[in-house]
């Protein structure tokens, strides 16, 4: 589909007006030129004659008027250059007002609350911190896209250990999919301290659900947190 555009280009074309009005008056001018000069006098017939009746080479504006008729017509008729269309961007911002966020598992220490900052387009707010115990313990929060696409996404989460159980180990997982199918896209055992380690978790992936996963894995106390999760809708090339 081609766009139209319609723009009012009285001003410019009365300056037109005036333009060709001058170029006219400027022929007149100089024929009169030519027909009040003597071509006698001696600086006209020595050292070299010079013809102003004919002057060489010729002066002759008609091609100027010619070409200034015809812009004139062209803006009288609004018959502007189309622009082409913008290129469809592939990653397209997706807002999150209407996507839902929860828990899933057990968070038997402490359930991470104020859940809707994970989606509130804030990087500085953030979800309380989540805790769990006990090995193969696990939790998690659940991100839910309002619609079914291919999108970027990208989460940020805050992991540590709670005071004085540095020495225990756990697991912290991201998946992704469906509501019935999930599939972890990121995972890793570590042995975090009770600084917060701070990261941001770049996928693609088709479908609507993010799922971010806490695992005790003995004898520790793991906490987690979620900064925010921003989504993008992928729109491929044309052609793709």
């Amino acid at each position: 589909m081609t766009n139209q555009i319609t723009v009012n280009v009285s001003a410019l074309t009365d300056r037109v007006d005036t333009l060709q009005n001058s170029v006219t008056g400027l022929q007149l001018e100089l024929q009169q030129i030519r027909n009040t000069i003597p071509t006698t006098l001696p600086e006209f017939t020595d050292p070299v004659p010079v013809n102003i009746s004919n002057p060489t080479p010729p002066i002759d504006l008609t091609a100027l008027l010619t070409e200034l008729g015809a812009i004139k017509n062209i803006l009288e008729t609004q018959q502007i250059p189309v622009q082409p269309n913008e290129p469809t961007p592939m990653l397209t911002p997706v807002s999150l007002s209407n996507a839902a966020i929860s828990l899933t598992g057990n968070w038997n220490v402490a359930a991470p609350d104020n859940l809707a900052a994970a989606i509130d387009s804030n990087n500085e707010s953030s979800t309380g911190w989540g805790e769990i115990t006990g090995g193969g313990s696990s939790a998690g929060i659940v991100f839910i896209a309002p619609t079914a696409n291919k999108y970027y996404a990208e989460v940020e989460v805050g992991i540590r250990m709670a005071s004085q159980w540095n020495g225990g180990d756990a697991e912290w997982a991201i998946a992704v999919g469906s509501d019935i199918v999930q599939v972890n896209v990121w995972g890793g055992r570590f042995r975090p301290t009770a600084t917060e380690q701070r990261l941001v978790i770049p996928i693609w992936f088709s479908g609507t659900h993010i799922v971010s996963t806490l695992k005790d894995v003995g004898a520790g106390h793991p906490q987690m947190k979620v900064y925010g999760i921003r989504l993008w809708r992928y729109t491929p090339p044309t052609g793709e």
